[in-house]
């Protein structure tokens, strides 16, 4: 998994930002989201994530296909972890 922040490009879209180091310069890396994500409202400006790279057709989404002009998106990982006071609840539950 990559580490990445959310932002907006030029156009209003959501993108998530990536920044890495390759041969000792920085790099910034905007993806655009994968289209699962085109109605959702509750991104922040600013809002870590984490994501993985996914390559995928804009003609034939969601099917697969063997088409060469493949687009790279950013698929969310949007599982949450509980909380150290959840945590602590469900041991005391538990028992």
């Amino acid at each position: 998994m990559n580490n990445g922040f959310i932002d907006k490009d030029f156009y209003g879209d959501f993108v998530v930002v990536y920044e890495y180091k390759e041969d000792f310069h920085k790099v910034i890396e905007e993806i655009p989201l994968h289209p699962t994500y085109k109605n959702y409202d509750g991104f922040k400006i600013g809002q870590p994530i984490k994501f993985q790279y996914v390559k995928e057709c804009t003609i034939h989404y969601p099917h697969y296909c063997d088409c060469f002009k493949l687009k790279t998106y950013a698929l969310l990982d949007m599982s949450k972890k509980p909380t150290l006071l959840q945590r602590f609840k469900s041991l005391f539950k538990r028992r």
